[in-house]
């Protein structure tokens, strides 16, 4: 459901139970040869670029619901905490500025932690522009985050 909060920005809980409906009646369509996962990502994907050329897109990021993790965090410090915190909105500001395929495969990779295969299968284009986005993904973190390495 955050994958799909995440590209489509809010709706979510209705566009999940659509595409769980598209996933049950196109069931039979499955090829087993390929990974369930990519299938139904897939699915949800085309749904919600679906979805988006139709409506517009409200000012939501889609990431809220990682805040809450953030927040129920164990940290043994008030110092520890607010480092915690400040690493997760740089994290939060970096992703919010990558264009939407690349949000979609750094969250693919990162938090649903796909092979690239399936990440380009999903995202319909060739494995090794995926495997350069993520290395560009990376890169950008890496650049974003080097601050916090020192502390």
């Amino acid at each position: 459901m955050f994958f799909i909060g995440n590209m489509t920005r809010g709706n979510s809980e209705d566009l999940f139970q659509e595409v769980m409906l598209k996933v049950y009646e196109n069931f039979d369509k499955y090829n087993p040869v390929h990974s369930f996962n990519a299938w139904i990502y897939t699915i949800a994907r085309n749904h919600c670029l679906n979805y988006l050329n139709k409506r517009t897109l409200p000012s939501s990021t889609g990431y809220e619901s990682i805040d809450d993790d953030v927040s129920n965090a164990s940290v043994d410090t008030p110092q520890a905490h607010a480092l915690h915190k400040e690493l997760h909105q740089t994290i939060h500001v970096v992703l919010n500025n990558m264009n939407d395929d690349n949000r979609q495969i750094a969250f693919l990779r990162f938090f649903e932690e796909m092979k690239e295969g399936d990440i380009a299968r999903i995202m319909e284009m060739p494995v090794g522009t995926v495997k350069s986005r993520l290395h560009s993904i990376r890169t950008t973190l890496k650049d974003a985050l080097e601050k916090y390495h020192e502390a």
